[in-house]
Parts: C-alpha cells; sequence; structure tokens
C-alpha cells in the first residue's frame, strides 16, 4: 500500500483520469469516503459548489453535451462519475462508516460484474483512511479470540468479513482486487467521495428516519441483504457492551 503522499496523490488523480477499459479489460476505479453527524450544524452539500471538488474544476464544462462523432479530450468532470451515498442511523464510529464505504464499492463493483459478466477486469478502491486499510489487512478475527481485541478490532470485524467475502466473489469471477490510499481530497475522485460522505447533512427528515443502511439510488428489489447481516451482529456487540 503506498503512503507516500506526493506518489499516492498522482496516484488517486491518475485514477480520477483513467479510461474505463485498457486493452479491452474493463477497469473499475471507485472513491470511498464516509463522515458522521455531530453536534454543530454544517453546511449544505453541494457538489460543485464545495470547495474541494470545485478546485479540480476550474474552466471544465460539467453539463457540455457531445453530438455525432464529437469527443471530449479534457479533464475528468464531475458528470464523468456515478456518485452514491449509502445512510446509517446509527454509527459506532467514523472508521466503521469508512469499512462500510469500501464494502459498498465492492458490492457495486459485483452488480457491475454480474450485469456485464467480462471474462476479466479489474477494481482499485480508493480510501483516505489508513487505519481502516490496515484492519482490512489484519484480516478476520475468530469469535474464539476477538474477546482479547480492542473494541475498534471488535466492531469492525462483521464489516471486514463482509469485505473478505465480496472480494473473493469477485475474484472468483475473474476480477483483480486492489485496495489503495489516498490522501484526503487529492484529486477529484476523492473530492467527490468526500462531498458524497456529507450528503447526508442535505436529506429529508424522512430519509433519516430510515432502519440504519438506506440505498436510497437502488430499486427495492435490488437492495442487498449483506449489511442487514451486519447490522445485526452489530446491533448484538453493542448489546454486550452496554449488558
Amino acid at each position: 500500500m503506498e503512503l507516500e503522499v506526493a506518489t499516492a496523490t498522482i496516484d488517486a488523480g491518475e485514477a480520477s483520469e483513467a479510461p474505463l477499459f485498457y486493452h479491452g479489460v474493463p477497469q473499475l476505479k471507485i472513491f470511498g469516503d464516509g463522515s458522521i453527524k455531530g453536534n454543530s450544524e454544517a453546511n449544505p452539500c453541494r457538489f460543485l459548489d464545495n470547495p474541494q471538488v470545485s478546485k479540480f474544476q476550474f474552466g471544465v464544462d460539467n453539463n457540455q453535451v457531445f453530438e455525432g462523432s464529437d469527443s471530449y479530450n479534457g479533464p475528468a468532470r464531475l458528470a464523468d462519475f456515478t456518485v452514491l451515498s449509502l445512510g446509517m442511523k446509527d454509527a459506532f464510529s467514523v472508521p466503521i462508516l469508512e469499512l462500510a464505504a469500501i464494502s459498498q464499492g465492492l458490492e457495486t463493483a459485483i452488480r457491475l460484474i454480474d450485469s456485464n459478466q467480462p471474462p476479466i477486469s479489474a477494481l482499485t478502491i480508493f480510501s483516505d483512511a489508513v487505519q481502516v486499510l490496515n484492519r482490512i489487512k489484519k484480516g478476520f478475527i475468530p469469535k474464539t479470540s476477538l474477546d482479547k481485541q480492542s473494541l475498534w478490532d471488535q466492531m469492525a470485524n462483521p464489516l471486514v468479513q463482509t469485505i473478505i467475502w465480496q472480494s473473493h466473489y469477485l475474484e472468483d469471477h475473474g476480477c483483480t482486487v486492489n485496495l489503495a490510499w489516498n490522501p484526503r481530497c487529492c484529486a477529484l475522485g476523492p473530492a467527490i467521495a468526500d462531498a458524497a460522505a456529507g450528503a447526508f447533512k442535505t436529506w429529508s427528515e424522512d430519509e433519516t428516519k430510515c432502519d440504519l443502511w438506506s440505498q436510497q439510488n437502488l430499486h427495492p428489489e435490488s437492495r442487498d441483504g449483506i449489511l442487514d447481516k451486519w447490522s445485526e451482529e452489530m446491533k448484538e456487540l453493542i448489546r454486550c457492551y452496554k449488558g
């Protein structure tokens, strides 16, 4: 995992501009981030008005429409990205949400691979949370020794197991999976992810009443049950500590 700031920044910048195919092989680049609502009021999150996003979009026409054989060779635009977000009513910590963002990135890749069924593909998921990437590297901790671990390690365990399952599924379907670190808001992709992580600040009251996870962008029949199982295990861990 590249932790040198300059090199990681270049990598994230190149990934933000990367083509969707390389020698005919699909290249999936996903930027994930998470945030949690504190006691202070936050300004509404507007993607193009977000200063971290706008600095990468100076002079870029995000609404340009192309016709015929016209092509666009300029820098990546906000319009080039698909932005997905999900919400959680109860959160243990920001790192848990960072883990959830990685899991949902993997789930998004699974949907794309299942829908298009390419023989081979490559996926890179970027995160600005070193602590979370290191926890994934640590792997799943068996329940027999879980009580000897830190609270963070215990709380992260169900999601780490989910991430391992998802990664194995993708690998079994010809997709090479890589996790990479990026400095916060170092390129357009990470900046959009950072803004998306705060999108809940503009959600309506009804949207914030959802039970744990919200996948508003998906049709009800398309919403997965993986995180429902994770929520059950998380609730059980919380009950044990409160008890």
